[in-house]
């Protein structure tokens, strides 16, 4: 079940200063190609669409936490999400 005691909620708003240098790791690893296959873009699509998908994969990374684990950057995260939410 949830336990509220274990659980982190946060805004990305909030949290950006911490998520942005996986942000930048991440855009810089995923080519527009990748993305445009991943995500469906279309040549039409606003450059904040594209850029936002590194956005929402930088909380996968532990690292993008520091205060919440300081001492293990490489801590193994789940994400229950899918592309259609």
């Amino acid at each position: 079940g949830f336990d509220v005691e274990r659980t982190f909620l946060f805004k990305d708003t909030d949290a950006i200063h911490d998520l942005y240098p996986n942000v930048l790791r991440i855009q810089r690893s995923v080519t527009y190609s990748q993305a445009r296959a991943a995500f469906g873009f279309v040549d039409s699509d606003s450059i904040g669409k594209v850029a936002f998908s590194a956005v929402q994969a930088a909380p996968a990374f532990s690292s993008s936490f520091p205060r919440l684990f300081p001492n293990h950057p490489d801590l193994p995260c789940l994400v229950p999400c899918a592309i259609d939410q």
